[in-house]
């Protein structure tokens, strides 16, 4: 029996790419963290939501982010090198954008801009995935996924204290 300890999987060197994509998912998971965790809030005293239209929003934020993976599953795999997650930052900043303008025009917006963000910015790790798979040999795909989720998750418990610390 071989041992994965002693495979040449675990002796070979991940892509420097592999670095930078774990720090992106620092990235990702703190934004997504203390946007799923302040989204009820900002609605509610920023742009004056009842406590439970606020918290409707905020499940809106999951249901589009679980269907819009079904959709850009199929789309984003036919994209070439690291074009998913190019088409998912471009989509995000127009919806971030929003999110930050919702406050002055008001709620309507604050609508599009959490479906927005829920269609682009929470399938990250969907084109994620698949752009580690081009990038790593077979070999090494467990070892790359676990070091761009390992990343993730840091943001996602540091994030909702470093924004609130922030604000």
């Amino acid at each position: 029996v071989v041992s994965i300890f002693t495979s040449r999987a675990c002796a070979a060197r991940l892509p420097a790419s592999m670095w930078w994509l774990m720090a992106y998912s620092v990235l990702m998971g703190l934004s997504q963290s203390a946007l799923a965790t302040y989204t009820a809030i900002y609605a509610f005293e920023a742009v004056s939501f009842t406590a439970t239209s606020a918290g409707l929003l905020t499940g809106m934020l999951g249901i589009t982010g679980v269907a819009a993976r079904i959709g850009w599953g199929v789309w984003a795999h036919g994209l070439k090198g690291v074009r998913p997650l190019q088409a998912m930052a471009l989509g995000s900043v127009p919806a971030t954008a929003g999110l930050i303008a919702a406050q002055v025009v008001g709620a309507p917006l604050l609508w599009v801009a959490v479906i927005a963000l829920g269609i682009t910015s929470w399938i990250w790790n969907l084109c994620v995935t698949i752009v580690v798979f081009r990038l790593v040999p077979a070999t090494l795909t467990g070892q790359a996924t676990g070091r761009v989720y390992l990343g993730f998750a840091a943001g996602m418990m540091v994030g909702p204290l470093v924004f609130g610390l922030i604000v």
